[in-house]
């Protein structure tokens, strides 16, 4: 890229976009010196007669600019583009000590606009009143404005896909009615004079020239040979760049492996020493490579390319942010561990909605030595009390709402979120996920009283907006799956779902809209247009505006009753999944703590059914034992408990329930297994199994058992996309990777209580998605049970060809996690321990499910832990 031209610069200090001349003349003196180092390990000097002025030496200002940021007095990262109210200060403070900072975790760091059609450019448009406008020179003021005050230092401009336009070239300057073809084998002269302008163009500005070259609007170059073709090019490049410059030793050039590129690498195409290789994640936030030993020591160092948002295969996400952070940093200081440190570029889209994940990704790169898991909430306080001005108290819970948003978001990309995704039969999980959603929409509301007025559009983009479009883009696709379902079961209630679906599309609609004009600083709007991104994964098609498969019913049918049992799960995964007669689960003092059941009126909802129960007793506690189904109040759902220490010891019986009303056949049954289970053996500590499974989290162990003084198996919170509790890995990372009969010898267990014994004991590993980064240490895992041997096992096939994505990935990246079964056969009654063993540190289990006898059903997020 160019130098930052100085006009641009934004300093700094009293939260005021100022010129570097009033910065040199009231702040800071730069002392250009010739040999000096960065500005980033350099001595700051001062004059002790003088003890308000600052003098720096630094090589390269150009270069180092973004290290004159002082966090404490710019506070503000998205004063523009999040309308983040400056607080004004007549007065700061310069302390007469020297102070250090960097050096920087990645040396070059920065963005990337992508995908800019249509929100970015159509809002962009909007604001000058024409339906299209340049990104100009004007836009880009406000881009640099913030890559400065992240101290950043690198750009990819939204000119299509810089990762693979050649030297300074962007794809749409090549005009094919006048050059022909972009393609080297049939076309090379006229390519080759189109990249050699751009090294002209480009002339001794500081620059990072993309070797390499893909085929049209970012596909694969067409060629029998794609690697002797690259080769070729490469050469023909680097004779432009000695060319031009005199020699290479001080011109940048990358190349970046994405996509097919990848395979190429893997197949033997390697630049020279001197290019930085830039390794890609799968767009779907999984980094696929990593550094060796040997290519992190390459002079050209490596580079990391990395998501927020993609435009592609197997759907297109960027209508919002649903960056996990905690996946981010997974990701992100495996990177930094295994030594990818030269450049990093964060695909951010359009900027918006990208805010959190882009800041804490920037913050992370430049000093990663602050980060942790466990540190994610302290770094989401800050960014509040920051960006929001709130008091202490208020930051903790608004860090809280972001924090859960972060977990709640990353389970599923809501362009893959349909009204198939979460089961309505088993675990309650369609009303459990809506619930999480509901109660994190009034935390929010409730956050906005406290807001001051000043803050409150910045509270809205930052904070209230991205909760609110989640919240009711779940209750729209799930209210889909109640209305279909309610539908099958004919509940009058199913017509009350029809109004409300409706509701919620125009509540969308509108919330879409009232986002940007209820923000402006002007009467036109500031941010119209600037949500204007697909809902379901598809280009040209939007799922805001769109309500598809839902269901009517007649008001006016015939009135019944039924008794409809809720608990678990049903007794068949689809259909009618009816109960004739409704029975529940056997409850013994193991099991859930209470089982619901669902009375409904079906049919004309004018008439009302009155209904009482009588219960045989005292210990069988129903939360209702009579009432009235009507047009107002068409269902009630009765919790069904045991009060365990007044029940007869070894009671073991289906007790019945009489449930009377005052229609045709007059009376129902409802069925409860009870069994008073013998108590566990004293000192048991575990995971019974009740109706036929056991739900583990992966961080609830009972024992971790280490293979060496320094590695041993850590819980990571907040990782985890099926659990409250996070994830386990091995760690230290590093260490962790030192030695693999270490690594292998290192293991954390779980015991277990069987009630009954099981003829083929199946496991269901959750695993948080990640790549293989290391050819050479492919992930393996090994669950072996009591004193079994362990059997590892490799979480990821290699792919048909080396660089590819795993043959799993198309089905099951939108899961956010890998899942594997492990059959661990017959297994008898009583006291089991498990033991999970891995190979590598990047191998991250987050639940472990044992099924007994084909118990378990089929969910999203599986069982819940007991």
């Amino acid at each position: 890229m160019a130098a930052l031209p100085f006009a641009l610069v934004c300093l700094l200090a009293v939260l005021v976009t100022t010129s570097l001349a009033i910065l040199e003349k009231q702040i800071v003196t730069f002392h250009p010196q010739a040999g000096a180092v960065p500005i980033h390990n350099a001595a700051i000097l001062y004059d002790t007669q003088d003890p308000v002025a600052v003098e720096i030496a630094t090589e390269s200002l150009a270069n180092d600019i973004e290290n004159i940021r002082e966090e404490d007095l710019v506070a503000l990262l998205y004063h523009y583009w999040a309308d983040v109210p400056p607080t004004w200060h007549s007065t700061i403070y310069a302390l007469p000590k020297t102070t250090k900072q960097g050096p920087p975790s990645v040396k070059y760091r920065g963005l990337f606009i992508n995908d800019e059609a249509p929100a970015l450019t159509s809002w962009w448009s909007k604001k000058h009143s024409v339906d299209h406008y340049p990104l100009d020179a004007e836009f880009y003021r406000h881009v640099f404005d913030l890559i400065l005050r992240l101290k950043g230092n690198f750009i990819w401009p939204a000119m299509w896909a810089s990762h693979h336009e050649p030297m300074q070239r962007a794809t749409n300057e090549w005009n094919s009615s006048e050059t022909g073809e972009w393609d080297w084998t049939v076309n090379k002269a006229k390519v080759t004079r189109f990249m050699r302008e751009g090294v002209r163009r480009a002339a001794k500005n500081e620059t990072y020239f993309t070797l390499g070259m893909r085929g049209a609007s970012d596909s694969a170059i067409s060629a029998p040979d794609p690697i002797a073709l690259l080769e070729e090019v490469f050469e023909t490049q680097r004779d432009m760049l000695t060319e031009e410059y005199g020699n290479l030793s001080d011109v940048k050039q990358v190349w970046t492996t994405y996509k097919e590129v990848a395979t190429y690498y893997a197949g033997g195409l390697n630049p020279p020493e001197d290019v930085t290789l830039v390794f890609t994640d799968d767009n779907w936030g999984n980094i696929m490579r990593l550094p060796n030993a040997e290519e992190a020591a390459r002079p050209g160092g490596i580079g990391l390319y990395y998501h927020f948002e993609y435009v592609g295969r197997p759907k297109s996400y960027k209508w919002q942010n649903t960056n996990n952070l905690a996946k981010v940093y997974k990701e992100l200081s495996q990177a930094l561990e295994r030594g990818a440190d030269r450049i990093w570029v964060f695909n951010v889209a359009d900027i918006k909605p990208m805010e959190l994940p882009f800041a804490f990704a920037m913050d992370l790169v430049w000093s990663s030595s602050r980060f942790d898991f466990s540190t994610i909430p302290r770094y989401l306080k800050a960014f509040v009390l920051r960006e929001l001005g709130c008091k202490d108290n208020e930051a903790e819970e608004i860090a809280s709402i972001l924090l859960q948003h972060s977990e709640l978001v990353g389970r599923r990309k809501y362009e893959g979120v349909t009204s198939a995704t979460y089961s309505f039969y088993n675990y309650h999980e369609v009303e459990r996920v809506l619930q999480e959603w509901e109660d994190l929409g009034d935390r929010v509301t409730k956050a906005l009283a406290f807001m001051f007025s000043a803050s409150q559009a910045a509270f809205t983009h930052l904070v209230q907006y991205p909760v609110q479009a989640g919240l009711i883009y779940h209750r729209i696709v799930l209210g889909q799956t109640i209305n279909q379902q309610f539908a099958i079961q004919r509940r009058t209630q199913q017509i009350q779902l029809q109004s409300k679906s409706s509701q919620r599309l125009k509540q969308t609609q509108i919330s879409e809209k009232s986002f940007m004009p209820c923000l402006a600083a002007n009467g036109m709007g500031l941010w119209t247009n600037q949500s204007w991104s697909n809902g379901n994964g598809r280009r040209g098609c939007t799922l805001l505006g769109t309500l598809f498969r839902t269901c009517h019913l007649c008001s006016r049918d015939r009135t019944s009753f039924i008794t409809w049992v809720t608990w678990e799960y049903t007794l068949r995964d689809r259909e009618v999944p009816l109960c004739s007669p409704p029975i529940l689960p056997t409850m013994d003092p193991y099991g859930p703590a209470f089982y619901t059941v669902d009375l409904f009126h079906r049919g004309n909802h004018r008439k009302p059914i009155s209904f009482n129960l009588s219960i045989p007793y005292e210990w069988i506690n129903i939360s209702l034992v009579s009432g009235k189904l009507s047009q107002e109040n068409p269902e009630e759902r009765l919790t069904v408990s045991i009060d365990w220490p007044k029940v007869p010891e070894s009671f073991n019986e289906t007790v019945l329930i009489d449930i009377h009303y005052d229609t045709q056949p007059h009376f129902e049954n409802l069925h409860i297994p009870i069994l008073n289970r013998p108590a566990l053996p004293a000192g048991f500590h575990g995971f019974p199994a009740t109706n036929g499974y056991v739900s583990i989290e992966a961080a609830h162990s009972q024992r971790a058992i280490s293979g060496s003084d320094t590695v041993s198996f850590k819980a990571l919170p907040h990782l985890g996309t099926r659990t409250k509790s996070g994830a386990v890995a091995l760690r230290p990372y590093e260490a962790a990777r030192v030695s693999t009969s270490t690594a292998q010898n290192t293991r954390v267990e779980y015991d277990v209580f069987l009630l009954g014994s099981s003829k083929n004991l199946t496991a269901t590993l959750f695993l948080t998605q990640n790549s293989d980064t290391d050819p050479s240490l492919p992930m393996q895992y090994s669950l072996a049970i009591d004193s079994s041997e362990a059997s590892f096992t490799r979480l990821l096939q290699e792919p048909e060809t080396p660089g590819d994505l795993p043959d799993i990935w198309t089905d099951q990246v939108e899961d956010e996690v890998w899942t594997v079964q492990v059959q661990l056969g017959p297994v008898s009654a009583g006291k089991h321990t498990l033991a999970w063993r891995v190979n590598s540190p990047e191998v991250y289990l987050e639940k472990v499910v044992l099924d007994t006898a084909g118990a378990v059903r089929k969910s999203y997020l599986g069982p819940p832990e007991r």
